[in-house]
């Protein structure tokens, strides 16, 4: 397959002198990366997901009221990403996106208390 040495790796910090949630790239099995493009300073909680040259990532970014859910998608390899898009706010209190990858898409799910309610699983389909 073409890009069969191409993977993609979602890795949060946890370091306060650089926090954040990065992206990073090979081309050749892992044995070196490409420079990390920052997926947002106050994210973390980050998958990733691949089929084809489609890939995708999901992740939860800290808010004053708590944690919303992301996601972006790119087409050519994760050279060039999406705006990112808001599937949940934080009021929802969402925790740990997953994402799972399709042959006609993505798909993000994540479980979410919203006020007054029990958690619930909930989900976003990306085509």
């Amino acid at each position: 397959e073409k890009n069969s040495h191409l993977l993609h790796a979602a890795i949060w910090t946890g370091r306060e002198s650089s926090p954040g949630l990065y992206y990073l790239r090979s081309t050749n099995s892992g044995r070196s990366w490409a420079s990390p493009k920052i997926l947002g300073e106050t994210a973390l909680n980050g998958d990733i997901a691949a089929h084809g040259e489609n890939v995708a990532a999901t992740w939860n970014l800290m808010g004053t009221q708590g944690l919303s859910v992301y996601a972006a998608t790119y087409n050519d390899s994760g050279l060039t990403w999406s705006q990112p898009k808001l599937l949940a706010e934080e009021t929802r209190v969402t925790i740990h996106p997953k994402i799972v990858a399709t042959k006609n898409g993505f798909l993000v799910l994540w479980t979410e208390t919203p006020p007054g309610k029990t958690s619930q699983l909930a989900w976003h389909i990306i085509e």
